[in-house]
């Protein structure tokens, strides 16, 4: 499901050629004035590995991503597909710009992944009930409203929040390691 923007109005109004243009220059713009990260990057997001980790061409460079604050159920786990689709549908062979916070143990850059209508990714897949804010990780300012929207996806039962007591992310992986 795409979220107006703004921006989409003005875009609409250029000739055809010119859409994608603007629409990459709106992503610039946006990494540009972002807020509290250290590092900002543009490109096109070319892999989606599953709903919270994507791969993004950077020119010749390619970089994993890890989407910042979150947790997204995992393949075989319930709705780590539907997370993955969605990650799919809204990410994948478009612009991002990337706010990356930090780079993890794994090498990943740890990050907002702004989409081309100003979305960010993160927020859209705990709106939609497909990640849960990653308590232990998520310190920024914004990952309040996060929890905000978390619990109204909970109260309306979107996405993962359809069961009853769906097990965290974090939980899934630790069981898994065990058995």
């Amino acid at each position: 499901m795409r979220r107006a923007s703004a921006f989409n109005p003005i875009v609409a109004l250029l000739p055809s050629r010119y859409r994608k243009l603007a629409r990459v220059i709106i992503v610039l713009l946006l990494a540009a004035v972002g807020g509290g990260g250290s590092l900002f990057l543009q490109g096109k997001a070319v892999k989606v590995a599953d709903g919270d980790t994507l791969t993004l061409l950077d020119g010749a460079t390619t970089r994993t991503v890890r989407l910042y604050g979150i947790d997204a159920p995992e393949h075989g786990q319930a709705f780590g597909e539907a997370a993955g689709e969605f990650t799919r549908q809204r990410a994948l062979f478009q612009p991002v710009a990337l706010e990356v916070f930090e780079t993890d143990q794994y090498g990943r850059q740890v990050a907002l992944v702004r989409l081309a209508d100003g979305s960010v990714l993160n927020e859209e897949l705990i709106h939609n009930g497909l990640a849960m804010v990653y308590r232990n990780y998520c310190k920024e300012a914004f990952c309040q409203r996060w929890l905000a929207l978390e619990e109204e996806a909970r109260i309306a039962r979107r996405g993962l929040w359809q069961q009853n007591k769906p097990t965290p992310p974090w939980v899934w992986r630790a069981k898994g390691k065990k058995r």
